[in-house]
């Protein structure tokens, strides 16, 4: 082997050498950056439950209180409400019979 072979052999050695050092640090660096992404998701999933709970929690109480004066409505004026639901009622009932 002549000189100049030895000294490419040995270049593209360092060369190699080189290429699986730097392979080595991204795939590090990719390990990191997955371990970043998994970690911000899971901070994000945690506060979208947090504001869910609270939503639903805000949705139950507006619906109780929908009930309460839906009740308060039907006992101020059971009349009106009897005639309203007796109007619904046959309303609900013509539609359906006519597409039958």
């Amino acid at each position: 082997m002549s000189k100049m072979e030895r000294n490419s052999a040995g270049t593209r050695s360092d060369a190699m050498r080189r290429l699986s050092a730097q392979t080595g640090k991204v795939a590090d660096d990719v390990r990191e950056l997955g371990r970043v992404a998994v970690a911000e998701a899971a901070h994000a999933a945690a506060h979208l439950r947090e504001r869910g709970k609270k939503a639903f929690g805000t949705g139950v109480k507006r619906a109780r209180k929908a009930k309460v004066r839906f009740d308060e409505l039907i006992a101020e004026n059971p009349v009106k409400s009897l005639l309203i639901a007796l109007g619904a009622g046959a309303l609900l009932g013509f539609v359906l019979r006519r597409k039958s």
